[in-house]
């Protein structure tokens, strides 16, 4: 980013230095919240990747990144991957593999790859419960059967 300064506009005053001081003032308190923010934003892309990394792994999930996205982003690869382990496996145009965490990456990038990734993930654990909810149905009918031949008397056969 690039400001024009007019020398004119540096004093307000007959020496300028209450405005010079004024002014470095607001840019310290702006500085500072920037910082703040900064730490919010490591902190909460941190905790994302944790919670996000606790799914995939208890799902044994991972996803292929559209490189045509990442391109987007500035970001030339042949493949880009999210493991189980919220690692991101990015493979160069020239075949080199590397590795980085989510929690890693700038958040512009974490975000994206949330915003593509999370239909998948949501239609993923759906099919899973619809899984699990049907072998439910059948252990519950398997408990029920071997109950009731708990019932019937062996001497009777």
């Amino acid at each position: 980013m690039s400001l024009e300064v007019d020398a004119k506009s540096r004093y307000k005053t007959n020496d300028g230095s209450s405005d010079i001081i004024r002014w470095l003032k607001e840019i310290r308190e702006e500085n500072a919240s920037i910082a703040e923010l900064k730490l919010l934003e490591e902190y909460y892309v941190k905790d994302m990747a944790d919670t996000l990394t606790e799914l995939l792994k208890n799902m044994n999930l991972s996803f292929n990144i559209s490189t045509e996205t990442m391109k987007k982003l500035g970001i030339e690869y042949s493949k880009v991957s999210l493991t189980p382990n919220s690692d991101v496996r990015i493979v160069d145009m020239e075949g080199r593999v590397s590795t980085t965490k989510l929690a890693d990456m700038p958040s512009s990038v974490v975000i994206t790859i949330l915003g593509l990734i999370m239909p998948h993930l949501k239609e993923a654990l759906a099919a899973r419960k619809v899984r699990m909810r049907d072998q439910a149905g059948v252990l519950e009918r398997m408990v029920k059967q071997l109950k009731d031949m708990r019932g019937v008397n062996h001497s009777q056969v």
